[in-house]
Order: structure tokens, then sequence, then C-alpha cells
């Protein structure tokens, strides 16, 4: 079951990885880095008011309650299920400590 009604524009959501993510020629790279910048450069509430639209009504305390790396990462995975964007997770082990890396691929054309 899909928290999103209608697709997110995929231009529209690149364009906000664009300023968040590192990006390679195949795909953006999500992890606890992108997620601190989003977080310092205060993107937060501009995803949020972007993204607002396009979930269904019920589900929108999703959007609403405070944000974690794990709660941020899950509204990705929605975005890029229902916009049907190819996403792949990879677990990144360092110092006794894991984060899990997502990316996420785009067509360059």
């Amino acid at each position: 079951m899909s928290h999103i009604e209608t697709p997110i524009p995929t231009m529209a959501f690149f364009s906000f990885l664009d300023e968040i993510c590192l990006r390679t020629p195949k795909y953006y790279l999500f992890n606890d880095n992108a997620y601190r910048k989003l977080m310092y450069e205060d993107n937060l509430d501009r995803f949020r008011d972007f993204v607002r639209d396009y979930y269904k009504p019920e589900k929108l305390h999703l959007l609403d309650r405070e944000m974690t790396y794990k709660r941020f990462t899950a509204l990705l995975r929605q975005i890029c299920s229902s916009s049907v964007i190819p996403l792949q997770s990879k677990t990144k082990h360092a110092n006794s400590n894991y984060c899990i890396e997502y990316f996420i691929y785009h067509d360059d054309a």
C-alpha cells in the first residue's frame, strides 16, 4: 500500500537531491553526510512542503513528526517506489557503527 497519492515529478525530486547528495553519472548517494547537510541547511521544511501535495491526507503525519535519518530514508524509499525510481541500499560498517547508504539511480539523458 502506497502512502503517496500521485507520483512526485522525478525532475523536481532529482533537483532536490542535487542540493544535498553526492551525484555520480549513474546515481545519487544519500548517506549520513547528505542527511546532515539536509538538516544543517534547513532544507527539510522545503522538502516537506514540496511532497505534502502528493501524500495521502491520512499519511501526512509521516511528514510532520520529528525527523531522523531512518524516518527520512523511509520517505525517500516511498517516493522512489511510487515514482518507479531504482533504489539500492548498502550497509556500511565503520568503527563499530553502521549506516545504510542509499543509491538512487537516475537517467542522465
